[in-house]
C-alpha cells in the first residue's frame, strides 16, 4: 500500500513540475517585448552579422522548410534588404536569464525558417512581417 502512495506522490510532483514549466514558458512569452509583427526580443546569434536580417534554416532541413527559407531570402534580395541565409547559429549567454532562455527555446523550436531582425526573432514569419519589422527597426 505504501508503494502505491509513493508512486501517486511522485506522479503528482512530476505533473506539477511539468505544468509549472509550461506555465513559466507561456508567461515568459506573454510578458516578453513583442513587436507589432510578432517578433520577440531575443539575443542575436553571435556568429552572424546582427545588422542584417538573418534567415535561419538548417542545411538539411525538410524540403518545404528549406524552400520557405530560400523564397524569403530571394524576396529580401529583390527588395534590397541586407540579409544572411544561415544554417547554424551560436548564442553567447554569459548569465542566462530563464525567461530569455524560454523565449529563445520557443522561437528556435518553431517552424522554419527562424528569422532575426535587430535583436528580435520569430519562427516562420511572412515576407511582409519581416519587411515591416526591418523597416520599423531601421527608423
Amino acid at each position: 500500500m505504501s508503494f502505491m502512495k509513493l508512486l501517486l506522490v511522485l506522479a503528482m510532483v512530476g505533473a506539477l513540475f511539468h505544468f509549472r514549466n509550461e506555465f513559466d514558458t507561456k508567461f515568459a512569452l506573454r510578458t516578453a517585448d513583442v513587436s507589432s509583427n510578432g517578433f520577440i526580443a531575443l539575443p542575436a546569434p553571435t556568429d552572424l552579422d546582427a545588422d542584417t536580417v538573418i534567415v535561419f534554416a538548417a542545411e538539411n532541413c525538410l524540403k518545404e522548410d528549406g524552400q520557405r527559407a530560400d523564397r524569403l531570402a530571394d524576396e529580401l534580395s529583390r527588395h534590397n534588404v541586407p540579409h544572411t541565409r544561415a544554417h547554424s547559429a551560436n548564442f553567447d549567454l554569459p548569465e542566462p536569464d530563464p525567461a530569455v532562455l524560454n523565449r529563445l527555446d520557443s522561437v528556435m523550436k518553431g517552424s522554419l525558417p527562424i528569422v532575426f531582425v535587430n535583436g528580435r526573432g520569430k519562427a516562420n514569419p511572412t515576407f511582409e512581417e519581416v519587411l515591416s519589422e526591418y523597416n520599423n527597426s531601421t527608423k
